[in-house]
């Protein structure tokens, strides 16, 4: 992991301008799917390098949850030719989901054959464990694993969202590697999702605008994922179900002090 300073803000717009890219500020709620922007209202996008009109496109952005005051991650965001199952691959070396208020349901572990188990934990709806083989052959593994510094791995509608730490992605000199990443490992992803199907896939869905919005070709919004296979499940954190417990509680302290005050002013 680089250990060089962020890159400042006119470092990030220079190499935009060189590069055809196109870098904004500051985003709140981006038009994108996947665990983190199920709380709308409470994520943000910083420095945001959109080359989604390259030959190899994607988008990089630092991000966080305003609900939080953890620091931000880096997300690198690369389009697919079709839809997927939502798919999670969470670092077994230190997952960044939980920076980001982020717990998936442990119900939907799957274990995977070879050394992909010890690298990251899989998260997919039952339903669809044979169609994460599919997905997850074993080149494409290879490939996740020899990425350096992703923490947590997102496969979503037609997209797969990759995690930094912010330095990894963002430090001077490094901004370069979302390009170079890219185009090493998108001809293996194309391979294993261009020919995808869901084989539980409910007739119509293509016709809501909603779940048309969130894909991003019109090759996508024609094929989309039935509804036990778009979305992973995700509960509370343990700090969430804790500040819940401690609300919880001072509300009913707060409701007992007023019953209290009360009672005393209106008894004799």
């Amino acid at each position: 992991m680089s250990r060089e300073p962020l890159a400042p803000p006119a470092s990030i717009r220079s190499y935009c301008e060189s590069r055809g890219f196109t870098l904004r500020d500051s985003l709140i709620d981006p038009p994108f799917s996947g665990v983190l922007f199920r709380s709308r209202g409470h994520v943000e996008f910083s420095s945001v390098i959109d080359a989604s009109n390259s030959n190899s496109p994607f988008v990089l952005a630092q991000v966080r949850n305003r609900k939080f005051t953890s620091p931000r991650v880096a997300a690198l965001i690369i389009p697919l030719p079709r839809p997927v199952p939502n798919l999670i691959c969470a670092s077994t070396r230190g997952s960044l989901f939980s920076r980001l208020g982020i717990s998936i349901h442990p119900s939907q572990r799957l274990s995977l054959e070879g050394n992909f188990n010890s690298h990251f934990t899989l998260y997919c709806p039952k339903q669809f464990a044979h169609d994460a083989l599919y997905v997850l052959t074993p080149d494409l593994m290879a490939h996740l694993i020899d990425i350096e510094g992703v923490r947590d791995i997102e496969f979503v509608d037609d997209r797969i969202i990759l995690y930094f730490p912010v330095r990894v992605m963002y430090a001077n000199g490094q901004l370069d590697d979302a390009a170079t990443l890219v185009r090493a490992v998108e001809s293996t992803l194309r391979r294993q999702t261009e020919l995808y199907s869901d084989s539980t896939q409910e007739a119509g869905l293509h016709k809501d605008p909603f779940r048309r919005a969130q894909l991003t070709t019109h090759q996508a919004q024609s094929r989309v994922i039935s509804n036990t296979g778009r979305r992973i499940r995700t509960r509370a954190t343990k700090w969430q179900r804790a500040g819940q417990i401690l609300g919880g509680t001072a509300m009913a302290l707060a409701a007992a002090y007023w019953v209290t005050t009360v009672a005393s002013t209106l008894l004799p």
